[in-house]
């Protein structure tokens, strides 16, 4: 069974004009593979593409991608479609105000 509802689940606030997707255990701490490579903000916005694979440690794929906000700076809806079992199918962030009963038919 499939449905095609989309649960806003809540907002994500950005400042740079970028987001990610990427595992948090990743992220987190001081001795995570984002804090090791990406600790200088500046250095990683000049060395990265407005859509790019971000790479572990080891440099293979995977760690999570980035990509360019439509408006930059702003509070984005974030939405979800689950599956029958209740898990995540899919998430949509709308960042052109497109109402997402447009998005998801």
């Amino acid at each position: 069974m499939t449905t095609t509802h989309a649960k806003e689940i809540g907002f994500v606030g950005v400042d740079s004009g970028l987001l990610m997707i990427g595992d948090p255990c990743y992220f987190v701490g001081q001795n995570s593979d984002a804090q090791k490579r990406f600790a200088d903000w500046p250095k990683f916005l000049s060395e990265h593409p407005a859509e790019h694979q971000m790479k572990y440690n080891r440099g293979h794929d995977g760690l999570g991608v980035a990509f360019q906000t439509t408006h930059g700076d702003g509070a984005y809806p974030v939405y979800i479609q689950q599956n029958e079992h209740g898990k995540a199918r899919f998430a949509i962030v709308v960042m052109d105000g497109t109402p997402i009963e447009e998005i998801i038919k």
